[in-house]
């Protein structure tokens, strides 16, 4: 059987701006601490710091013409095929390739035994949510319901159907896909995608609550201000419980093109002298801010394909709140409270009986940290080790085959 030696690591993108991007960093990462090489190659359309840069890049677009160069991206199929003709990685590992590298990547790869790693819904959904402001998750075939859900312009559904049937042509040399939660596999098996693995995201260095509880009730919420992260329901469920919650602060780490609109409504609820929006932070940075947290609000719309955020807050010791959207009850278990997706009244009271006092916030905390570290142990190995185990045994399927 060939030994594992060097893995290709394949993203749209580079920095650190997203947890798809997170993931991407902390498997080269984690894989060079275990003795085996690994190179990322992403495009060029964000920006990186130096600490996160990556080992290889190929052109990638952010304006209007990226809806063609998602399409497809003869730049990156010679890219990747350079990197396999120099770098000869024994497994290629994709985890995400359609908003910049494109399905021209998987016309490169049929020499080489590819992981594909779903963190978004995109090989089944032209907007890779699965979701739409009428539904909690969509159900529609990619196609004229797009359009008519208000999901996508008529003429930006043409190449987004090129684009899908570009997949569905070569997603033969995916030899296996692998989901990070069991809501999100059921979701794409549906659609008729083949699931082989699930293997749930780790935190291999959890970092913990550094400073304490701030001195009032702190309502926290990470992530980026888009529509289907549910924010606008935090704000309007922190406004409906009115006295209930007067001496609450609300914290919005992150940002994101909601985020003006974010501001009016805040401002229109009377929210905006108890309301620090901090924009974009580094992670160590917003562990400091997110620290003074009583609770962490996860309000997502759209059916979270995994929830980082939930099991950070979690090993922080900081209670969690989560919506039923997706994986996030999957994620924290017993360990955090469930409302239902979009219902502000259940969020509101909720809400008000967590940060009633300061003890029931910290026990609620200490229990989702029991939960998490639980987790960890039953797991018994991490994320990262559960890709291993699976390049081996591909690699020892396609020796068998050969």
């Amino acid at each position: 059987m060939k030994n594992l030696r060097r893995v290709l690591i394949l993203h749209d993108y580079a920095g650190g701006r997203g947890g798809a991007e997170h993931i991407a960093l902390e498997l080269r990462h984690g894989l060079r601490t275990r003795g085996i090489a690994a190179k990322l190659l992403t495009s060029t359309a964000d920006p990186w710091e130096d600490d996160v840069a990556p080992d290889s890049t190929c052109p990638g677009r952010t304006d209007r013409f990226r809806v063609i160069s998602e399409t497809w991206n003869p730049a990156a199929a010679r890219a990747v095929a350079r990197e396999l003709e120099q770098f000869q990685p024994d497994i290629v590992h994709i985890v995400m390739f359609l908003t910049q590298l494109s399905p021209a990547i998987l016309s490169v790869l049929d020499a080489v035994p590819t992981v594909y790693f779903a963190n978004t819904y995109r090989i089944s959904c032209p907007t890779g949510l699965r979701w739409h402001a009428a539904e909690k998750v969509c159900a529609a075939e990619p196609g004229l319901a797009c359009w008519r859900h208000g999901c996508i312009s008529p003429l930006g559904l043409l190449p987004r159907m090129i684009q899908s049937r570009l997949v569905a042509r070569r997603r033969d040399r995916l030899n296996r896909v692998v989901t990070p939660s069991h809501a999100m596999a059921r979701i794409l098996v549906r659609h008729g995608w083949r699931i082989d693995n699930v293997v749930p995201l780790t935190l291999d260095d959890p970092v913990p609550r550094k400073h304490p509880f701030s001195a009032t009730p702190v309502i926290a919420y990470s992530g980026r201000l888009v529509p289907e992260k549910g924010v606008d329901v935090l704000v309007r469920a922190v406004a409906a419980a009115g006295a209930a919650l007067e001496s609450a602060r609300l914290l919005i780490v992150g940002d994101g093109p909601q985020r003006a609109a974010l501001e009016a409504m805040v401002a229109a609820c009377g929210l905006g002298e108890r309301t620090t929006f901090t924009g974009h932070l580094g992670r160590t940075e917003s562990q400091a801010f997110l620290d003074q947290a009583w609770v962490q609000v996860v309000p997502s719309l759209w059916p979270e394909p995994f929830g980082l955020v939930a099991l950070e807050a979690m090993f922080r010791g900081t209670a969690v709140i989560v919506s039923d959207a997706g994986a996030l009850p999957e994620v924290v278990g017993q360990g955090g409270l469930v409302v239902a997706a979009g219902d502000v009244s259940a969020l509101a009271e909720t809400l008000v009986e967590v940060v009633a006092d300061r003890g029931k916030a910290q026990t609620q905390g200490e229990a989702g940290l029991t939960v998490a570290k639980q987790r960890l142990s039953t797991l018994n190995t991490s994320w990262i080790d559960q890709f291993v185990n699976i390049y081996v045994d591909l690699l020892a399927a396609e020796w068998d085959s050969t």
